[in-house]
């Protein structure tokens, strides 16, 4: 198919997820080593989490108030790469938010064409739903703090097409891509509006705000890999939610090389206010394994993927938290390889210390499980037995009475865990 216009381009379009996560570095590991211990290592995790929290709010209510009013300044700055392509980035104190296209290659879309210098799997285009898509870049969303990465998000970019001639002209070419960027900053802003307000699925909006921006651009895989927007619900003290008397923020990261499809049961007495991935991402919601990916010219890196969940106590002052996080274990995203299960529980009473419980092999009568574990470990860290020879490792920042807030000097009923899955 020969592409002609930046419309039919846009209707062209897709996204492949390649990798969504925190880089395995000697710091990350150092971080979560000290997390799974519980107390003040579970403390000190959220509230690294909690500083990009902040920034990632301060994002969302300088964007409200420049739609609002188009005098006051974007938090967001355009920019270009090095290499000449569309990049945008925001930047407060020493946080930096930077989204840019690289590695591209307009050569790929001249029809016949195959990229030699694309290096990622399936160089030559990837397939979707029975449509072949010919890639020819990369979009890298990516948080900084302190010059390290926090976060990073990295997708291939690819049109089910070739393109004319007068469009792979270099100045015609670059005016196709702004548009994706500009498709980004208003996926960002629905998406942290979600987040911050715990309305809808950020996810899905997200992947909504996408497809108007871009007239019809393909999520290959969904829209999980956005989930870089909405990881702060791994914190999920949503700043604008801050009357429930009790929260419990869940961040879980995956050290094993399984596909971890998810479901919560058995919430009694309380409520989730918000989880990544959510449920619009795909309709078997998962989280991802581990991945190598070696940007062009780079060290090849892998990026660790996380999910954040987050419960409340329904605004009631007599009922505490209680749930079951439920886990199937497969060997790729196709979930066609079910190779085990896990069933976590916890268990915020509101009179009495906090408890949590694993076992592996259990796959539903949630209630009455629940009520058979409850009480039993009430510790700030325990590692259990998992799917596969891994293993599971459970954390609670304090066992009772009330914690250190999101913000600065307050107190209240803040209770955080790690869910550390490893082989």
């Amino acid at each position: 198919m020969e592409i002609t216009t930046a419309k039919q381009f846009n209707q062209n379009l897709a996204f492949r997820p390649n990798a969504s996560g925190t880089p395995k570095t000697i710091a990350f590991d150092d971080l979560i080593k000290k997390a799974k211990e519980g107390g003040k290592g579970t403390t000190e995790f959220f509230k690294k989490s909690a500083e990009v929290s902040s920034f990632l709010s301060w994002i969302n209510d300088e964007n409200t108030k420049h739609k609002e009013d188009p005098d006051y300044p974007s938090p967001w700055n355009v920019d270009t790469t090095e290499s000449g392509w569309p990049s945008i980035y925001a930047i407060q104190g020493n946080f930096q938010f930077i989204i840019e296209l690289t590695n591209i290659d307009k050569n790929a879309l001249k029809p016949g064409s195959t990229s030699e210098e694309f290096d990622l799997e399936e160089s030559n285009g990837f397939t979707w739903n029975g449509k072949h898509y010919n890639t020819f870049g990369v979009a890298e969303a990516t948080i900084y703090h302190d010059s390290e990465v926090f976060n990073t998000t990295n997708v291939a970019l690819g049109v089910g097409g070739f393109l004319a001639s007068d469009l792979l002209l270099e100045t015609a070419f670059v005016e196709l891509l702004k548009p994706i960027i500009s498709a980004f900053t208003d996926a960002i802003s629905i998406g942290l509006q979600s987040a911050f307000t715990g309305i809808g699925d950020a996810s899905e909006l997200m992947g909504e705000a996408f497809s108007e921006a871009l007239e019809g651009v393909t999520m290959a895989g969904g829209v999980a890999f956005l989930g870089i927007i909405v990881l702060t619900a791994a914190i999920i003290i949503l700043t604008e939610l801050l009357d429930f008397p009790m929260y419990h923020s869940v961040t879980l990261v995956n050290l094993t090389p399984y596909y971890l499809e998810w479901g919560i049961h058995a919430t009694s007495g309380g409520t989730v206010i918000g989880n990544f991935p959510g449920k619009g991402t795909t309709k078997n919601p998962y989280i991802p394994a581990p991945k190598t990916y070696k940007p062009i010219g780079q060290k090849s890196e892998i990026v660790v993927p996380q999910a954040g969940f987050g419960f409340t106590n329904k605004n009631d002052e007599w009922t505490g938290v209680e749930y079951v996080l439920h886990l199937n274990y497969y060997e790729d995203d196709s979930h066609k390889k079910k190779v085990g299960s896990l069933a976590i529980l916890f268990d915020i009473p509101k009179i009495g210390d906090n408890s949590f419980y694993a076992e592996n092999g259990i796959t539903g009568n949630w209630e009455d499980w629940e009520d058979d574990k409850e009480g039993i470990d009430k510790v700030k860290s325990k590692t259990y037995a998992a799917p596969e020879s891994t293993k599971v490792t459970l954390t609670y920042n304090a066992l009772s009475g009330e914690t250190n807030g999101p913000t600065e000097g307050e107190k209240g009923y803040y209770y955080s865990s790690m869910i550390v899955l490893e082989s």
